[in-house]
């Protein structure tokens, strides 16, 4: 969690709406997915050099499909809190990995590469659940982020069905750290 405020912008506020539950699609690094499935990393960061989905799409109690990186759905989780930034300097984002560092938990290369990302969203992942199935997404996952759609959508509730009936499914086992 952010200590202090003073190296970044406000976080973007997303006013509550009547959307409803939509559910994503991340394409993530089989070591972060590994890693969120221990609960070693409950942050999802999406930094990018232009204001790029999941920015403004993701809300607290969406639903978000993790398909490895070339190989197949792994986990599902609950979204918890949201953090957007736009605009950010060297600063904000040298503040965001002092903030979120551990949660994310990203290499030194990670943020490197994202040196000169002006936008950023944080997404507390919460409740992480083996799947073994999630939609083709073809040429839709290039930028490694899909909203595919409303849970209320049957086409999109079958990837998600326990998300859709309200029912916990069993955790995944968490390895005890050392």
């Amino acid at each position: 969690m952010p200590t202090s405020r003073s190296a970044l912008p406000r976080p973007s506020v997303v006013s509550p709406t009547v959307r409803g539950v939509l559910v994503h699609a991340a394409i993530v690094l089989e070591r972060y997915v590994d890693l969120i499935e221990t609960g070693q990393k409950t942050v999802e960061s999406r930094l990018s050099v232009h204001r790029a989905v999941p920015f403004a799409r993701v809300e607290t109690g969406d639903v978000v499909l993790i398909k490895q990186r070339g190989g197949p759905y792994r986990l599902i989780v609950r979204v918890g809190e949201v953090w957007s930034y736009e605009l950010l300097t060297r600063a904000g984002l040298k503040h965001l990995r002092e903030s979120f560092g551990p949660r994310i938990a990203a290499t030194h290369d990670y943020w490197a590469s994202k040196r000169h990302a002006r936008f950023a969203t944080l997404i507390e992942l919460l409740e992480p659940r083996a799947v073994n199935h999630g939609p083709e997404l073809g040429g839709r996952a290039r930028s490694g982020w899909v909203t595919l759609g409303p849970l209320s959508d049957p086409s999109v509730a079958r990837f998600a069905p326990l998300a859709a009936a309200g029912h916990t499914a069993k955790p995944v086992r968490r390895r005890a750290s050392a």
